[in-house]
């Protein structure tokens, strides 16, 4: 028997209950617990590079992923392990296994591995190069979606994101925007005023003229026919016709615009940086500034009906020493008047795309891996687990649950549950389930310095105790010990005299118990 004492040479944990739980580490390290992390027992992987990520589906089976494409399986609690092919020598830094056949790992240079048979075998989802940044996504229906970043990327898929594949753009220019309005038609923007446009899904791409030199950054088609492009210099571009002729508008303004959204052929707003937003209510013929009191760059927006738009805005600092503030801002009357949602992050978060299913439900993303939610049409917002610290750039739903982000590195994410992971109570006999659920958020940031805060939620009253443990199984702090009511609930945590490395922290609800890591960096 071992006992574990440290946390510097462990990458990873993941526990399946309050007591079982596995840590990775570097140099081929696994260990074991089944008494909640009192005592940890090393497991043989039969490797020696570095392990960086671990998941279980239950207590037996699951999977570690390291170093030089190292992937390894159990189903018998990691007793035995066993060597998968991975078909790569990248590291591989990430591993979600849904059920006991189906899984995704990722990893350097932006690669995404499936496998539907429990590992036997793993399909590279991207064909071509994933080192580029993906800036841009659209789809214009559940399976068949676009994809655009730098160097000319431009990827396609045509069964919701299982598979993803390189298409000739002809361009080595940075694609920052794509907008499909059927499978066939659609058009991408980007630097040095480009414009791309495909009539057959992508196949083939052709340039149209515009005359203008700009950095294109968003686009918005209503239809095959009407489009708008905005860019640098406060360009705005419009066709009324796909783009066979561009026509140039006047913004009122200099500053660069970086998103562009319309709501009908008439009212649109443009959004750009230095508090830049610019309204039309005659289909971009005109264009008024309308200055918001705070000082911010706008990077992206999105109606969820013919009045009500958000906005997303990068970060800036405070409100305090050492914090930051990041921005939603809101218009429910056509952009005549704005109010603003402010979240606290360690650092700054520049939110980069934004997206509304309908006039409730909407998600915004943005820098290290940053997904935020609303529920109440952008009114309070809500920071979801992304699985990633790369930053993010464009999101795209399909409907109220299926939806895509693209981002840094070649990242793309796919859910198809809204973006929550949610966990079903089991009564104590274990014979049914208790009606509704509770949602446990992962804390935000992590890791973090100084400070993290924890999101969950309760569907119906219940005692709720939130405690953090090292890596020794020693209780280090209390956060909640109380009785709540239904509802959602933010816990801010600030650790004092903790050393850096890896924690486990749990909330208990009654009868449900979660389980999950955070990591103090100073």
């Amino acid at each position: 028997m071992s006992q574990f004492r440290g946390s510097g040479s462990a990458t990873d944990v993941y526990f399946t209950h309050a007591d079982t739980g596995t840590v990775v580490g570097v140099n081929g390290m696994i260990l074991r617990t089944s008494d909640g992390g009192a005592n940890w027992f090393a497991q043989s992987s039969g490797v020696s590079n570095n392990l960086r990520a671990v998941s279980f589906t239950n207590a037996n089976t699951g999977a570690v992923v390291g170093d030089h494409g190292t992937i390894l399986r159990t189903v018998d609690g990691g007793a035995t392990w066993i060597t998968q092919s991975s078909g790569t020598m990248n590291n591989l830094l990430g591993v979600w296994f849904t059920d006991a056949y189906h899984g995704i790992a990722v990893g350097d240079g932006g690669i995404i591995l499936r496998t539907t048979d429990g590992g036997a075998t793993w399909i590279n989802l991207v064909q071509g190069t994933m080192a580029n940044t993906l800036s841009g996504a659209s789809f214009p229906n559940a399976n068949t979606g676009i994809a655009v970043g730098s160097n000319g990327e431009i990827l396609r898929t045509a069964n919701a994101g299982a598979n993803w594949i390189q298409q000739a753009s002809g361009t080595t220019n940075h694609l920052y925007g794509v907008s499909f309005t059927h499978p066939d038609t659609g058009t991408a923007v980007g630097s040095a005023g480009t414009i791309l446009r495909t009539n057959d899904g992508g196949t083939t791409w052709f340039r149209q003229t515009t005359n203008a030199l700009n950095d294109l950054f968003g686009v918005s088609f209503l239809n095959t026919n009407i489009g708008t492009a905005v860019g640098d210099s406060g360009i705005i571009l419009q066709t009324s016709d796909g783009g066979a002729a561009w026509i140039k508008r006047s913004s009122g303004t200099i500053n660069p615009l970086y998103g562009v959204f319309f709501t009908n052929t008439d009212i649109g707003i443009a959004v750009g940086r230095a508090r830049t937003i610019v309204r039309t209510i005659d289909g971009g013929q005109t264009w008024t500034a309308n200055l918001t009191s705070i000082e911010l760059n706008y990077r992206a927006v999105c109606f969820s009906n013919g009045d009500t738009a958000v906005v997303a805005a990068e970060g800036i600092y405070g409100p305090s020493f050492g914090m930051r503030s990041i921005y939603i801002l809101r218009t429910a009357d056509g952009g005549t008047t704005w109010k603003s949602w402010r979240g606290v992050t360690p650092r700054i978060v520049n939110l980069r795309g934004i997206f509304f299913t309908d006039t409730k439900n909407g998600m915004a993303v943005g820098d290290y891996g940053t997904i935020l939610r609303t529920t109440d049409g952008g009114v309070n917002w809500a920071w979801l687990p992304s699985g990633t610290t790369n930053d993010l750039y464009s999101v795209f739903f399909t409907d109220a649950n299926a939806g895509t982000v693209t981002g840094q590195f070649g990242t793309i994410l796919h859910t198809i549950t809204g973006g929550v992971t949610s966990i079903e109570e089991k009564s104590p006999n274990q014979s049914g389930k208790v009606p509704g659920k509770y949602v446990f958020l992962q804390n935000y940031p992590n890791p973090f310095n100084p400070s993290t805060t924890f999101r969950y939620s309760l569907s119906t009253p219940a005692h709720v105790t939130i405690k953090v443990f090292n890596m020794i199984g020693q209780e280090v702090a209390t956060l909640v010990d109380e009785r709540k009511t239904a509802g959602q609930y933010e816990t801010l945590w600030q650790p004092v005299g903790l050393s850096n490395g890896i924690y486990l922290y749990r909330l208990q609800a009654d009868d449900f118990v979660d389980t999950k890591k955070l990591v103090i960096l100073k």
